[in-house]
């Protein structure tokens, strides 16, 4: 460790290890999916779009794995496919 104007850096930049999981979603009448990186698991995913269907209320808030937040139609999406969950490391590692 070494200070600097008051201010202690850490000179070991450690890695921060985030779990994350790949959801692909395809649009009903789009030649594109949605990729996203979400930090939730995948039974709240399937929860949320099987409650939003059900509800009648029309979206589906996603909140990716950077803070963006997304709105699909439930009644829009043909299909999810959710990848593992699996390991994302943030940072420096070393």
């Amino acid at each position: 460790m070494r200070a600097v104007t008051g201010t202690t850096i850490d000179d070991t930049h450690e890695a921060k290890e985030e779990r994350v999981i790949e959801v692909r979603i395809g649009i009903i009448e789009s030649p594109k999916e949605l990729i996203l990186e979400l930090e939730e698991e995948s039974k709240e995913l399937i929860e949320k779009v099987n409650t939003a269907l059900e509800e009648g209320s029309g979206l589906v808030w996603l909140t990716d794995s950077k803070g963006k937040q997304i709105a699909v139609s439930a009644n829009r999406i043909a299909y999810l496919e959710i990848e593992p969950e699996r390991s994302r490391t943030v940072g420096f590692g070393g």
